[in-house]
């Protein structure tokens, strides 16, 4: 994640402490628009798809291109990363989920033990370096231990593509304050085993996460 450019919200980490968290198991599957099939996992009371979504349709059927001024996409090798146009529309997800909310997020964060806690616990294991994983070293606090198994797909940020290893960045529906150049998400890093909240312009591309209504 481009921390430089990026602004960083204050994150309270006071009181966090290390939660026993059972890995849970896939409970089941949700199919996009384009026939893509995805497995899903339910953590604490909430059900999230376990991979990022891939569709490259809105809801009225409008084909989404790379653009940063409407609803885009950014095609990264295997992954698609979506402008926060996209992430807003609100014509991404099937019948029954939804684009999440950062309080979505944050109950999710705060089930896995709180910001300081929660990234190591939502990314892939392995590294690069060490040909067992898709993050690079050092993969801070990695164990996967909710199965959200959150992958580094990069992001897109003034129109330059940072690659994959380093960070994975998901949009929620949450503006910044009232502002509606700036929107909220969550990011993770290699570097750090932290939760991280952001906030983005929308011409900006990263990867979305639904979770069930």
């Amino acid at each position: 994640m481009k921390t430089k450019l990026l602004l960083l919200i204050v994150i309270a980490s006071i009181g966090c402490s290390k939660k026993e968290i059972t890995t849970p198991d896939v409970v089941g599957t949700l199919t996009d628009r384009d026939g893509n099939a995805y497995k899903t996992i339910t953590i604490g009371s909430q059900t999230w798809m376990k991979e990022n979504l891939k569709t490259l349709h809105l809801s009225d059927g409008t084909r989404l291109v790379q653009n940063d001024t409407i609803p885009g996409i950014y095609p990264a090798g295997i992954n698609i990363l979506y402008n926060g146009f996209a992430a807003m529309s609100y014509k991404l997800p099937p019948d029954g989920w939804r684009v999440p909310t950062i309080a979505d997020f944050e109950v999710l964060i705060n089930f896995l033990g709180g910001y300081e806690l929660a990234g190591g616990t939502m990314k892939t294991t392995g590294t690069i370096q060490g040909t067992d994983g898709l993050w690079y070293d050092p993969n801070a606090g990695a164990t996967d231990e909710s199965g959200f198994s959150a992958i580094p797909a990069g992001d897109v940020v003034n129109g330059t593509y940072s690659g994959t290893g380093g960070n994975a960045g998901f949009w929620t529906t949450s503006y910044y304050l009232t502002s509606v150049d700036e929107i909220l998400l969550i990011g993770l890093d290699a570097n750090v085993p932290q939760a991280i909240k952001y906030r983005s312009r929308p011409d900006w591309c990263f990867s979305i996460r639904l979770i069930k209504n």
